[in-house]
């Protein structure tokens, strides 16, 4: 359900999406206008002043997306790669544009989205500390994970098996 996504309370100050950011939206998503006005409604709902920090942000999204135990971790490592200008703060193109490229996008908008997830220093190299980490927090949420022929696996393992089939800098 679209009006979900983000909560579902009373709107506190509904507005229309700015016509500048509905016509850049329209031309980088598949989204429809009827769609992203909802979007915005609830993001709006949401946000203060149209933007979204860390602490709102973890907070929805902890409610919404995890049902596991250490949820801070994973949801600081989304709002990191949805956050594209580093200012702090998601605002609403940041917010459906990382939607976008994560339900509909193309597999390499994707992956380019997923690399800048486990590039937790922005520095554009992967590094294996970072796969780490973050593999390290998705297991947090649901606890151990089975893997290949039921085998439990850690972050590290996981991460460096990740890294032997995808280095190409070998």
């Amino acid at each position: 359900q679209v009006g979900n996504i983000m909560g579902n309370r009373a709107a506190r100050n509904i507005s229309t999406i700015d016509r500048e950011d509905l016509k850049f939206l329209k031309e980088k998503t598949k989204f429809d206008e009827e769609t992203l006005e909802t979007f915005h409604t609830c993001f709006i709902q949401d946000s203060e002043d149209g933007k979204m920090s860390e602490e709102e942000f973890s907070k929805k999204f902890q409610g919404t997306f995890c049902a596991g135990r250490n949820k801070e971790e994973f949801s600081a490592h989304i709002f990191q790669a949805l956050d594209t200008d580093g200012n702090g703060y998601i605002d609403f193109r940041e917010f459906v544009l990382g939607l976008s490229i994560t339900s509909a996008g193309s597999r390499e908008d994707r992956l380019r989205w997923s690399f800048g997830l486990y590039d937790t220093s922005k520095d554009g190299v992967l590094e294996f500390h970072e796969m780490v980490k973050v593999v390290a927090s998705v297991f947090s949420l649901f606890g151990d994970c089975e893997v290949g022929n039921g085998n439990i696996t850690s972050a590290e393992e996981t991460a460096n098996e990740i890294f032997t089939k995808m280095d190409v800098n070998k």
